[in-house]
């Protein structure tokens, strides 16, 4: 392999790995730093909340999938699904 054609390999594997970093920032975190954050939100019973991070989260954490070109974190769509189930026995309840 030629220096010009490793060094554009180079350029282009840099180039994906910050804009996957850009793009998996939350209010300027990394969204696999909110993990303890969503479960306090849970645990305090402010669910509408932890909705709403995970909402991001998740989108953040597709975004950095996708430019990484890998699977995205199940965490966050799991931890989402629990939320909306939970908000929804609550509505269903009248709280």
């Amino acid at each position: 392999m030629e220096t010009d054609e490793l060094d554009r390999e180079v350029d282009a594997i840099l180039a994906r790995e910050h804009r996957a970093r850009l793009v998996a920032l939350v209010d300027g975190r990394h969204f696999t730093t909110y993990a303890e954050q969503v479960k306090a939100l849970k645990r305090d019973g402010n669910l509408l909340a932890a909705e709403s991070l995970l909402v991001r989260l998740r989108r953040a954490a597709e975004a950095e999938a996708e430019v990484m070109g890998r699977p995205t974190a199940p965490w966050y769509a799991d931890q989402l699904r629990i939320v909306r189930k939970k908000l929804a026995a609550q509505a269903s309840k009248g709280k």
